[in-house]
């Protein structure tokens, strides 16, 4: 027990509600006129106590009026004071955790600008779109482009159905003179042959030959151009090897389509298919192997048609493009659209160039879908006012070629005011030489998804603008000029 001398005097007792402090200071100043001799006393209580929930102390001031040398509670008359321990913090359960930011891309093409807008919100509920209410914010940008045709591709409606053929012609090398005018020995012959022939309807060119070689270049140069379909025989894929370049398409002319061939060639300095200025073409199921440019487009027009099956699962890619140079340092591409051509290629491929898919010069490609692997600078690279469209596309080994000349080594490369979209994108394990993605010089990319980690290793200059890689840090060096 903790016993005190306290005083009273015929001042008005001291309140019973002061806390032990203030009790102690004014029983010192009461002992001034000193008449009774009284005591100060504690009583622990209990957790539970009305008094004090918590538990604590009760301060009780009296007149030890038995002598046992305690002050109790009738001893006290009413002068006590509790002395309250704290209340524990109530403990509550935590509030559910909000839902993750949605992000989602819109993205506008014009004549002038690619306009990329970032929309950002929580999806309350959980429905996997952003509702006008549940947007927190909207950024966009917009990238000027030197020229971009206001549509992508849009073909003419005449592509062939080869079951509405108004007329069909083999390419057979035993064709013989008697077989005319419904067979010839060459494919040049049987083009040639239909610029004397009227034609109501669609002409379907088969070559039934599995392979035909030693083969100069073929110009597709009919003024009604639109109406054939050149293809293999029905369950085959003949294969033509090509002395030098493969198939052209001059400026001003049209072609209908290209379909189940493969196109190979003797000559290390050539390309697949050259389509030139104004030209327009549909391709499906071509494979271009060995070419230094497998599809060369320099302001024309083309568009790959890809079969899917029933659930929209590719059953062939549009085209499949290998330059076949692993070893070779020499500048090459699969697919090459320049000068504004705009090149539709949904479910393609393209490897062993040094560029996969290259866009440059205010051209547009649009190879969603596709897969650029084993290039030894870049699987898809946009620059000089370019624009790529790439959702869900794969970029995997990319960079890993030999050689000085050399100018970047990653999966996607935007430099110079290129332009690149890719939503849902692959980069499985990374292994694309210094960076998966790669962004110099002006240039913009915008990925769909949240976090570094959907961003696999990223380069950019502080000129860069990129959308949907959080926490980026661009410091790199102002790139050099690139290739032509």
């Amino acid at each position: 027990m903790l016993r005190l001398l306290t005083c009273q005097s015929d001042s008005k007792m001291v309140s019973s509600r002061r806390t032990l402090t203030g009790l102690l200071l004014l029983s010192i100043a009461a002992c001034l006129n000193v008449e009774t001799q009284q005591s100060l006393d504690f009583v622990d209580l209990d957790v539970g106590d009305e008094r004090c929930p918590a538990g604590g102390r009760l301060v009780l001031s009296g007149v030890d009026e038995d002598g046992d040398g305690r002050v109790s509670e009738e001893e006290a008359k009413g002068s006590s004071v509790p002395i309250c321990f704290p209340m524990a913090p109530e403990v509550m359960e935590p509030p559910p955790p909000p839902p993750p930011p949605l992000i989602s891309m819109e993205t506008t093409l014009t004549s002038t600008c690619y306009r990329m807008t970032t929309v950002v919100g929580a999806d309350d509920n959980s429905d996997g779109r952003l509702a006008e209410g549940e947007i927190d914010s909207r950024e966009s940008v917009c990238v000027p482009v030197t020229t971009i045709p206001d549509e992508l591709v849009r073909l003419p409606e005449r592509f062939v159905d080869p079951m509405e053929e108004d007329l069909r012609i083999e390419v057979r090398s035993d064709a013989v003179e008697e077989d005319k005018p419904n067979a010839f020995p060459t494919l040049q012959a049987a083009l040639d042959s239909l610029r004397t022939r009227r034609k109501s309807g669609p002409v379907v060119i088969e070559i039934t030959d599995q392979t035909l070689t030693r083969l100069p270049e073929v110009v597709f140069d009919d003024l009604d151009g639109l109406s054939i379909v050149l293809t293999g025989s029905p369950g085959t894929k003949p294969v033509l090897e090509f002395m030098g370049d493969g198939f052209r398409i001059p400026s001003g002319y049209d072609f209908g389509t290209i379909r189940g061939l493969e196109l190979r060639t003797e000559s290390g300095d050539s390309r697949g298919i050259r389509v030139e200025s104004g030209a327009r073409v549909a391709l499906e199921d071509v494979e271009i192997r060995g070419f230094k440019f497998g599809l060369e487009v320099i302001g024309g027009h083309v568009e790959g048609q890809s079969v899917v099956g029933d659930d929209d699962i590719p059953l062939q890619p549009s085209v499949i493009v290998d330059c076949e140079r692993r070893n070779d340092t020499s500048f090459s591409a699969g697919v090459w659209a320049r000068e504004n051509a705009a090149v539709q290629l949904q479910n393609s491929s393209a490897a062993g160039c040094i560029f996969g898919f290259w866009a440059v010069k205010g051209s547009t490609l649009n190879a969603n879908g596709s897969t650029a692997e084993d290039n030894h600078s870049n699987g898809f690279r946009a620059e000089k006012g370019a624009v790529m469209q790439l959702d869900a596309t794969t970029v995997r080994n990319n960079g890993f070629g030999p050689g000085s000349a050399i100018d970047s080594r990653s999966g996607y490369h935007a430099r110079e005011g290129g332009v690149i979209s890719a939503e849902r994108w692959i980069v499985p394990g990374g292994n694309n030489g210094d960076a998966d993605i790669e962004i110099l010089s002006g240039s913009s990319m915008s990925v769909l998804g949240a976090g570094p980690e959907n961003c696999g290793v990223l380069r950019c200059d502080p000129t860069a603008v990129i959308i949907g890689c959080r926490n980026v840090t661009c410091s790199l060096p102002h790139p050099s000029s690139a290739n032509p």
